[in-house]
């Protein structure tokens, strides 16, 4: 057991002291899942030539028009995400720097978590019939 357990933690331990740019420490607040989705998605989408232009977001409000959400219920959260998207900096580490937007304004990680729960409750409503048992 001991050694079985030494196998498992060196390397940990030593990815810790690596610190890879992926690795980040989360809030433990039962949003962690959607603020890592927000996270990588806000850094990744920048890079999406053209994708977040309109199609994507339009995409996005259809799918929640289509269960029925109203417009007035998430379109704060909805240009939040959009805002956090576009300026986000094309240079340097996209990361460093919406780390440092969310640890001084909570509210913007949690409007990303918002859209992104909304997102997922549409499409498992969409597609009920795959989860249910």
């Amino acid at each position: 057991y001991e050694q079985a357990t030494t196998g498992f933690l060196l390397p940990l331990l030593e990815l810790a002291e690596r610190q890879p740019a992926g690795l980040r420490r989360l809030r433990r607040d039962g949003s962690c899942f959607y603020r890592a989705l927000g996270f990588r998605l806000i850094e990744l989408l920048p890079m999406a030539a053209g994708e977040t232009d309109d199609g994507l977001w339009s995409r996005m409000e259809r799918l929640l028009g289509r269960v029925g959400f109203e417009r007035q219920v998430y379109e704060d959260f909805m240009a939040e995400f959009q805002s956090l998207v576009k300026t986000a900096p094309s240079t340097g580490s996209v990361g460093d720097w919406l780390a440092g937007e969310w640890r001084s304004e909570e509210w913007r990680s949690n409007s990303v978590v918002v859209i992104l729960r909304l997102l997922c409750s549409a499409y498992l409503r969409i597609h009920a019939d795959e989860y249910e048992a």
